[in-house]
């Protein structure tokens, strides 16, 4: 007896799967993406912190984002798209800053001045 029952078991797990092998068939598969993340430990050792103060103390650094018009599109309705071109300099000191006159020196000890006529933006933030 027990050598049906377990040929009958044997049977109906044998459709079960088959059954559920249509039904997979049919409906579409659930896609299990699984992300491994990088974790990092990071050290900062006694003598990068006391650098990092003696150069907030003694030393000014500045990044110095311009926003440059780059492509101007004209619309059928007459307004004006206007694109933007960043670039970003680093310097030590700044001379004047305006919307159309930017004189400042960089790391280096070289001084620059931009200057244009139309009116552009700027990002400034303070590193040292």
């Amino acid at each position: 007896m027990q050598k049906n029952g377990t040929a009958n078991l044997v049977r109906e797990t044998y459709w079960k799967s088959s059954a559920s092998s249509k039904v997979n068939s049919i409906m579409p598969k659930e896609k299990v993406i699984q992300q491994k993340q990088e974790e990092t430990l990071v050290t900062v050792t006694l003598w990068s912190k006391i650098k990092h103060w003696w150069r907030t103390i003694w030393r000014e650094e500045w990044e110095l984002t311009i926003y440059f018009p780059s492509e101007v599109k004209f619309m059928e309705d007459g307004s004006r798209i206007e694109s933007l071109s960043p670039k970003t300099f680093r310097c030590k000191a700044l001379k004047k800053i305006s919307p159309t006159n930017i004189i400042f020196i960089d790391l280096l000890g070289v001084k620059h001045e931009i200057k244009v006529v139309h009116p552009v933006g700027y990002d400034l933030r303070k590193i040292y």
